[in-house]
């Protein structure tokens, strides 16, 4: 029974929430994390498992995907003719600028014999880098030799400890 006036809230029918549940638990995982590769095969099982018309899930991915493409669009700097609906920071369109405004690496050369030179280097950076880090540490011990008989293991697990 609907009211020809009123707000669409009271207007909402909770029958189609049901619906959209049940196509949406049709779907396999995966077509759920990529709704692009429904074919039409398989628009017609996900319409036999909820028990709704195709025409039903055809509708429902085009809504998705209308959803998806305003939700893009608000990320990138708001909708054109919504006044007071900047780009929201941190919504996901502020990772391409950042990504621009980074500092760029150094181009490999395409010298050989100064590549091999620079490649040289690098290995020399992450051995001395390698070096600074004391072992052990993250797991509380300060430096020094390493006991394992001091760790109270249970009979024949010394042999996974590469003695």
């Amino acid at each position: 029974m609907r009211r020809t006036s009123g707000s669409r809230l009271e207007q909402f029918d909770e029958r189609e929430i049901d619906r959209v549940e049940a196509i949406v638990r049709s779907m396999t995982p995966h077509e759920r994390l990529a709704p692009k590769i429904i074919n039409g095969s398989r628009r017609a099982r996900i319409a036999r498992g909820s028990g709704v018309h195709v025409s039903e899930v055809n509708g429902l991915l085009e809504r998705f995907a209308q959803a998806q493409k305003m939700m893009k669009k608000m990320a990138q700097g708001g909708m054109p003719g919504m006044p007071g609906m900047p780009g929201m920071p941190g919504a996901g369109g502020g990772a391409r600028k950042n990504a621009k405004n980074a500092p760029k690496k150094k181009p490999k050369s395409g010298n050989p014999a100064k590549a091999a030179q620079e490649r040289k280097e690098a290995e020399a950076r992450r051995a001395n880098a390698a070096k600074a880090l004391p072992t052990g540490a993250a797991f509380g011990q300060q430096g020094g030799d390493f006991d394992p008989s001091q760790l109270n293991l249970p009979k024949g697990f010394d042999k996974f400890l590469g003695k």
